[in-house]
């Protein structure tokens, strides 16, 4: 009986331990599914990298928006992405005290104190980021203990701190603590002196949480404490006396986490109570853990608990359940640690929670807010394809998907269930195409699908099955487009159908089948593009047509007719659509289209017909609009390629929602937005759809702050408190920088504080000053910038968050260096302006030196002019003095030789002139001298000027009847008397009137005489004055050296005109001019004249020594412009008639007259002489006459000897006559010119006439002797060499012997034939040939013949008859006479004895 107890007794216990058993797992997998159901609403993310240490003992945000996180090891500063940590250096007292950090408090003026373990508490100071320690010591007024446990700020702005030996507060104003307690036998003190927690209730009275004893009511009026302990018997009691945590809730509720569960602090007339928060192991919705160590709240209202060992607990008050929160490998969003030491909520109303060797979880209110599907299960829920196209939803509020690959998807939401139809190629009655792009359910429940490839499809409920309306070879009346893109059923009924490539099609239900709307280029009213996007009607029942590339076309029925209205792209032109590629078209509740496209979104005001354009720069995440749905606000949706906005038409503001919000991805799909019935929006992407409830999409209300985080100089980290930092306090506390020259490479950090969705900020930051545009950036939070020149900057950066635009700026200043500041400017100016007058000294210097040289150098040219004139003016003297004597010294010697022949009178007339030539070239250079020297005086008298000048202006008239001149004297009266020296008066009217005579070969010349009254261009102290004009109408004066006539030993240089003359006349005579105190002037024209006017005054004061008061009235001047020998004053061209025409042909050109007569008359007597007075002339002779022998003077007016002589040497006809040449230039420069130019000899100036003869004799016989040689010459070959004796006749010989050899046996060939073959007219051949060989052409030609006809007799080939032909011979008789004439012999015995041995015995016999 026993043993069967015992039996019963273990079955029923082992029942009894299985469903106890049951029941533990039953509570564990409800309490699993709720955990796992809170999953799928709060998840976790894991921060831990960049923290000091992986235990987060508590949590702060201070008021700028940084997060503070205290650790075991160190304090972290967190901004959203990086943490700066602060820990302690021993060698540093501004470091933190100690790295265990217990608690973190900010008090109203912004401190943060941090308390620690053994540390005692910190004052954080932000300006310079260094530390304040209080800590205890003996000194009175220091804190009670350095284990810091609580910090908490009254109303009154008190500071409390809680320690393990008891509770302080901060007297500032004395920089000291006063503390309170445990005192013995004093049941007023505090009865714990470890106080955990410090808050004020709901009347602002201060509590305290200690660990053992219990709450606490301070009573500050009467320095007392109340207690508040557990009580065994009292359930309305405190549960626990060890008080970990403490927190005043939104409704300024107190709870406290203890021990032994979450008590409630009541309050309540009857006192103070506690409603207890307990584990029940027969409740699944209690506390499953009584350890609380922390609290918070949420923006719920929800209280969050963080415990020891059973992760974390949040309790919902509405519904007064726990839900618990522990890790599970298998959720990479679930919490971290089950020991949760710290939680809190930050502004934003983020949950952080601070775990042991977990480092952070944190939870953002806002994340997740988008329903996200895909092919990844969620739930019972899979897709079959990612690329979401299309939705629509059936009467049941059933779903149906279309994807893009994976066919069509029905979603039952009863049975929470999928139904996939696809392609199938074996089934007629399957889905035409997997690439689903459109859906449409009618009126009549019809769902049509729109495939890809597989045309419209009708889905039949029934039978689940397709019905497929495409385009075959059977049924022509089908749709013929197999791309079905949009499709809308009107209010007329009219069910319409949107095909890419294949226009618009119009649905007949009677007849079942499509008519088509194609666009037609030659038609303006056809459809805008076969490429049809997006079909939509509006309230007005117009109907809308989306085309990709046509724009937007609006569907116009009248009478029967249909027709579009094209809205498309024009340029840039306002008020219209900016992009013809049309995505989406809705009208919201306002009647306002809007259109979304591939550039933006448009709003259309049909009654304006005006778009307005919304694109990124108003705030849209991108311009790619692929879907709009409108909200029950009047917000628009939009879904983009950079994910999901929300438009606020009335305030134009956008709010721009992520991947980081739970988006599918960033890029949704064109055409892929539905609404459901119940207002769920759907939108399809790439990466499935999402679906959500736009009310239930919480804004994010809270300000972003934005700020500096810090700033680095040469890539290092500067902070406030190092040596030589330009921070003073930190980075985000400073408004301005100044940075040294050296410091220019820099970069600043900073961050938005946004810890919701940080990764998605973005930012736009500009250096103004050095930055051009605004640079942007989101992952890099930080502006680099190097070498940035010295200079005044603003640094600028602002979040691009179009919710929260805010800005921050720093003013930078670079400084120069040293040698860039204001003083070393200074020092450089004045360095500069000490540089400047050095070299304004030196450049005055150098200009005075330049000054010196030019001045020296102009001395120097005048002097080497001076001395150019002197050789040129002694050149010329020589030239003057040599021709005089040449005409004196040879007549002398043919008398002194008794050679002389003629008329002796004639020869002392002509030596006696020259002389006197030579007497007045000497008296004008001791003038020029005397008034050089200043010592030449007047010897005035008073004369009737006009009977003084007479015999002097008759005294040229000989030589103006030879000229042919017109000669005129102009006398105003017949007597004009002036006080003057005569003598110089009569040389100043000789020079004027010999110079119009050399340089007037035409014309007239006019001397005038008359008395005028004071001239306005003249500066004289009388009032009457004298007048003398000498005018011809010569060569004239060029303009450019009127100003230099006057000059000493000046002469203007005349092209085809001599050189005469000294150029001391004119000087001489402006000299004497002005001795008379009288003024000369000249005007002339080159061509029509010059006229030189003189201007004396009839009577003057003179300085002379002595009065001539002697009769100058008779004429003494000697003619010295009349030759001898000259009947009417014309050369000898012609050969005299007393002549014999064998003497020699002998060309004289010279200017002189005296000379040309003189050596005529010495050569006359032996050849014929022909003259030329200049060397044009000469040259015109020479070329007509061919004289034997030219002699010409070199310096001639019109062509100088020189130059005739070069012409005639060049010229073939005139190139082998001899030529002398005679000049008064003696020295060898003008000799070798002579001779360079083909003269056979130059003489100089005085010459022996005899001399000369002689020259002139060898010179002719020369030339004979050469003759002679060639017709005497028995040379069988002929070379040019042997007879001529200038290169040009050798040419010319050559070309005429090439000439005869070439027609030697044409008996034809005559001389004519030869002068045009060497270009030769006869009579000048004849002479060229004669002159060369002495013989004539005619003979000179024979003479080839016969030494040709020598030359083949030697070698014996041809008989005489034949060698006759062979050299042009006709006649053979004739031939034998001329050979042997020639050779001596006749042609057979030349022939027979071997020619040239019978010649030489032939010549040895004559």
């Amino acid at each position: 009986m026993k043993a069967i107890n015992t039996r019963q007794i273990m079955r029923f216990s082992r029942r009894i331990i299985a469903l106890f058993l049951l029941l533990f797992i039953f509570l564990q997998i409800k309490g699993y599914a709720q955990a796992f159901d809170a999953l799928g609403n709060i998840k976790f993310e894991h921060i831990s990298e960049g923290l000091s240490q992986s235990t987060v003992t508590c949590i702060l945000q201070d008021k700028k928006g940084f997060l503070w996180f205290g650790t075991r090891n160190g304090l972290n500063r967190y901004d959203g992405v990086k943490f700066t940590t602060f820990e302690n250096i021993v060698s540093d007292t501004s470091s933190l005290s100690h790295n265990y950090i217990t608690t973190l408090f900010e008090d109203a003026k912004g401190n943060i104190w941090v308390g620690t373990m053994e540390g005692g508490l910190n004052l954080f100071s932000k300006e310079n980021e260094t530390f304040i320690h209080f800590k205890s010591n003996k000194k009175q007024g220091s804190i009670s203990h350095n284990n810091i446990t609580c910090i908490y700020e009254d109303k009154n702005h008190k500071l409390w701190i809680g320690t393990e030996n008891g509770l302080n507060y901060y007297a500032p104003e004395k920089n000291s603590f006063v503390f309170f307690r445990y005192i013995n036998g004093n049941p007023k003190s505090i009865n714990s002196n470890n106080i955990s927690a410090i808050f004020e209730d709901s009347h602002y009275n201060l509590w305290l949480g200690t660990k053992g004893g219990g709450l606490k009511f301070f009573d500050q009026k009467h320095q007392k404490f109340i207690s508040y302990v557990n009580e065994v018997s009292n359930p309305k009691s405190i549960s626990n006396n060890v008080i970990n945590s403490a927190f005043k809730d939104s409704k300024k509720q107190v709870w406290l986490g203890t021990q032994n569960g979450l008590n409630r602090l009541v309050e309540s007339p009857n006192g103070i109570t506690f409603e207890r928060y307990q584990h029940e192991k027969n409740d699944p919705n209690s506390l499953g853990n009584n350890v609380i160590v922390c609290l918070s709240e949420d923006l719920n209202g929800r209280i969050w608990m963080g415990t020891q060992l059973n992760g974390l607990y949040i309790y919902d008050q509405q519904k007064n359940t726990f839900t618990n929160f522990y890790p599970d490998p298998l959720q990479p969003y679930s919490i971290s640690s089950n020991s949760v030491w710290s939680v809190y909520r930050d502004r934003m109303g983020t949950m952080w929670l601070g775990a042991r060797n977990r480092g952070i979880n944190k939870w953002d209110y806002y994340h997740k807010q988008f329903k996200h599907y895909n092919l990844s299960i969620s739930g019972n829920q899979k897709l079959n394809n990612n690329d979401v196209t299309c939705f629509q939803e059936d009467e049941l509020g059933n779903l149906w998907i279309g994807t893009d690959g994976g066919g069509l998807n029905y979603f039952d939401k009863k049975t929470n269930k999928h139904i996939r139809y696809f392609y199938n190629p074996k089934d007629k009655n399957s889905l035409g195409s997997n690439a689903v792009i459109s859906l449409h359910i009618d009126k009549k429940k019809n769902l049509w699908v729109g495939t890809w490839g597989g045309g419209l499809n009708l889905f039949d409920k029934t039978t689940r099955t397709f019905k497929h309306y495409l385009h075959t070879s059977n049924k022509g009346a089908n749709m013929k487009g197999e791309n079905v893109y949009a499709m809308c059923e009107d209010s007329f009924g009219n069910f319409w159908v949107g095909t890419y490539y294949g226009g618009l099609y119009l649905y007949e239900p009677t007849t079942d089948s499509f008519k088509q709307f194609l666009n037609d280029a030659n038609n303006p009213n056809s459809l805008g593009s076969n490429l049809i996007s997006m079909i939509f009607e509006d309230s007005r029942k117009n109907l809308w047509i989306g085309t990709v590339g046509g724009g937007l076309d609006r569907l116009n029925r009248k009478d029967g007719k249909i027709t579009f209205t094209h809205n498309k792209f024009e340029g840039s032109k306002s008020g219209r659509i900016g992009s013809n590629l049309i995505n989406a078209i809705i009208e919201d509740s306002k009647h306002n289209l809007w259109i979304g496209t591939g550039k933006g979104l448009y709003k259309f005001d049909d009654n304006k017909d005006i778009f307005t354009e919304y694109s990124k720069e108003n705030g849209l995440p991108d311009n790619v609009i692929n879907g709009l749905i409108e909200d029950k606000k009047g917000f628009l949706w939009i879904s983009t390629n950079q994910g999901i906005s929300k438009f606020d038409p009335a305030k134009e503001k956008f709010i721009n929602y992520s991947v980081a919000d739970g988006l599918q991805s960033p890029e949704f799909l064109k055409g892929s937005f539905f609404k459901s019935k119940a207002g769920e929006f759907f939108f399809g992407g790439i990466n499935g759809y999402n679906s959500f409830f736009p009310e239930n999409i919480l804004e994010k209300k809270n300000k972003l702050p934005l700020c500096l985080t810090d700033l680095k100089i040469n890539n290092i980290l500067i902070k406030p408190n190092q040596k030589d930092s330009p921070l003073k306090r930190h980075i985000s506390e400073t408004q301005a920088i100044t940075l040294s020259h050296d410091n220019n490479d820099f970069s600043i950090g900073f961050a938005s504080l946004n810890y919701s969705a940080p990764q998605n900020a973005q930012f736009a930051y500009i250096l103004e000053g050095y930055d051009e545009e605004w640079h942007h950036t989101s992952i890099d939070r930080n502006a680099s910038y190097a070498k940035v020149p010295s200079g005044s900057y603003t640094f600028r950066v602002k979040s691009l968050d179009t919710n929260d635009k805010t800005e921050v700026k720093l003013s930078i200043t670079v400084l120069p260096p040293w040698w860039k500041t204001w003083w070393a400017y200074l020092l450089y100016l004045l360095i500069s302006m000490a540089l400047l007058w050095w070299y304004r000294q030196l450049i005055i210097k150098q200009m005075r030196l330049e000054s010196d040289l030019k001045l020296e150098h102009l001395e120097l040219t005048k002097m080497q002019e001076l001395e150019r004139l002197k050789s040129n003016f002694f050149a010329k003297i020589s030239h003057e003095f040599r021709t005089p004597l040449t005409m004196i010294l040879s007549p002398l010697k043919d008398m002194y030789h008794d050679t002389f022949e003629g008329n002796p009178q004639n020869q002392y007339q002509l030596m006696i002139r020259n002389a006197e030539r030579l007497l007045r070239l000497i008296n004008q250079l001791l003038d020029l001298s005397k008034l050089d020297s200043g010592k030449m005086t007047l010897a005035s008298t008073k004369f009737n000027l006009i009977d003084f000048l007479k015999p002097i202006f008759l005294s040229f008239e000989s030589l103006a009847q030879k000229k042919g001149l017109t000669y005129v004297l102009d006398c105003s009266s017949e007597d004009i008397f002036v006080l003057a020296d005569a003598d110089k008066i009569e040389k100043i009217i000789t020079n004027l009137l010999s110079n119009a005579f050399k340089f007037t070969e035409s014309g007239s010349i006019v001397l005038s005489i008359k008395a005028v009254e004071k001239h306005k261009n003249v500066d004289l102290n009388l009032s009457q004055y004298i007048e003398i004009t000498v005018s011809d109408s010569g060569i004239g004066i060029p303009q450019d050296n009127l100003s230099y006539i006057f000059d000493h030993f000046y002469q203007v240089v005349h092209n085809h005109h001599k050189n005469e003359g000294t150029g001391i006349g004119l000087s001489l005579t402006k000299e004497l001019v002005e001795l008379h105190q009288g003024t000369i002037s000249v005007e002339s024209q080159v061509g029509k004249g010059t006229t030189f006017k003189i201007l004396l005054p009839l009577g003057v004061e003179q300085q002379a020594t002595e009065i001539i008061a002697q009769d100058r009235s008779n004429n003494y001047v000697v003619n010295d412009f009349e030759p001898i020998s000259m009947v009417d004053g014309t050369a000898l061209t012609s050969v005299d008639n007393s002549s014999d025409e064998q003497q020699p042909l002998i060309l004289l050109v010279e200017d002189n007259d005296d000379m040309r007569n003189y050596l005529h008359i010495r050569l006359c007597k032996k050849y014929n002489v022909i003259e030329a007075v200049n060397g044009q002339e000469g040259l015109q002779l020479g070329l007509d006459k061919m004289p034997d022998l030219i002699i010409s003077d070199i310096l001639m007016p019109k062509m100088t000897g020189i130059e005739m002589c070069s012409s005639l040497k060049n010229n073939v006809q005139t190139s082998h006559i001899p030529i002398i040449l005679l000049t008064a230039q003696t020295d060898s420069v003008n000799k070798i010119e002579g001779l360079e130019t083909g003269a056979d000899d130059y003489v100089a100036k005085p010459f022996d006439s005899n001399e000369l003869e002689v020259r002139v004799r060898n010179l002719i016989k020369s030339r004979k002797m050469l003759a002679e040689r060639f017709s005497q010459s028995r040379k069988l070959v002929l070379e040019p060499t042997d007879i001529t004796i200038t290169p040009l006749d050798e040419i010319f010989m050559k070309k005429v012997l090439e000439c005869i050899e070439a027609n030697i046996s044409d008996a034809e060939f005559r001389v004519e034939d030869l002068g045009k073959e060497v270009g030769m007219s006869r009579m000048p051949l004849y002479k060229k040939i004669k002159a060369l060989t002495g013989q004539t052409a005619v003979e000179f030609v024979r003479n080839i013949r016969l030494k040709r006809a020598a030359q083949l007799l030697k070698q014996q080939q041809l008989n005489v008859s034949e060698v006759t032909y062979e050299v042009g011979f006709t006649d053979l008789q004739y031939f034998r006479t001329c050979f042997k004439k020639e050779f001596g012999v006749s042609p057979s015995e030349y022939a027979k004895y071997g020619g040239e041995n019978v010649v030489t015995e032939f010549d040895k016999n004559v």
